[in-house]
């Protein structure tokens, strides 16, 4: 399988932009089906296309990092990118309500079939900016094309005493909520660190078993905080972003480690 690199380039230009308030309305997309895209898959990425969309009539555009993502060369390399797209688009705000009014697979204006999708959406920015003197960083190593079983290590970098908590998301199984999967006893201390172990056991990627396909999108969340934040094993990606701008963005940093992983 040949794979190549998209190269998104990912600038600060917020001081450029105008502040757009608060976004509600409807977002109508649609997804073509193919051969080796079903139904369900096609519905899916079409709700994703209305997020998307959301998250872009707030003037969610910009972004604060330079990212390199890999995509394989194949008909989901345009999932890839919505995909990667959408994760991007959430630096300043967040879906806070998310309603879809209908789902349908219809003829498209090619003459094939595509899912229709029309959905009500809230976007929310956030209340507050990010404390500028709280500095975290975090990367995924070997990087971001990964195997069944493969052995990961997450490296990062805090100035300050830091509570680390790691999440998983499946979006191509269930992008409607965050499973934890680490939860600190304590602060971490200023420091540069690796984690390469959850209790105990040595950090490993697994492909899920109910997906029939060779690939498949997954992400690691990252977030720091400043003080002890509660989280459900199973948590809402709505409730999880309401949650933390009632916190503060003063008070957190957050960061996204997509990967490609390959059965």
């Amino acid at each position: 399988m040949r794979v190549f690199f998209i190269v998104q380039f990912c600038i600060v230009l917020l001081g450029a932009l105008p502040v757009h308030a608060n976004w509600k309305g409807r977002e109508i997309a649609s997804y073509p089906l193919g051969q080796n895209l079903s139904a369900r898959e096609a519905c899916r990425n079409a709700i994703q296309q209305t997020k998307l969309n959301a998250l872009s009539q707030a003037g969610l555009e910009t972004l604060s990092f330079q990212q390199f993502e890999l995509c394989s060369e194949t008909q989901r390399e345009v999932e890839c990118q919505l995909f990667q797209d959408t994760i991007n688009k959430y630096d300043g705000g967040y879906i806070s309500q998310f309603e879809i009014l209908s789902q349908t697979i219809a003829k498209d204006d090619f003459q094939g079939l595509s899912c229709q999708v029309s959905a009500e959406i809230e976007v929310k920015r956030y209340k507050e900016n990010h404390d500028p003197n709280f500095v975290f960083r975090a990367s995924l190593e070997p990087g971001t094309i990964l195997r069944d079983d493969e052995i990961i290590e997450i490296h990062g970098e805090i100035n300050q005493d830091t509570y680390i908590y790691l999440l998983n998301w499946y979006p191509d199984i269930d992008d409607e909520h965050y499973y934890l999967i680490w939860e600190p006893d304590e602060p971490m201390k200023p420091h540069q660190f690796v984690v390469d172990t959850l209790y105990g056991k040595v950090l490993t990627t697994a492909f899920p078993h109910d997906q029939n396909l060779d690939e498949t999108n997954e992400v690691i969340i990252v977030l720091a905080t400043k003080t002890p934040f509660d989280l459900l094993e199973k948590e809402q990606t709505t409730r999880f972003y309401q949650r933390l701008d009632d916190l503060g963005r003063q008070e957190w940093r957050l960061q996204y480690l997509a990967y490609r992983l390959l059965r």
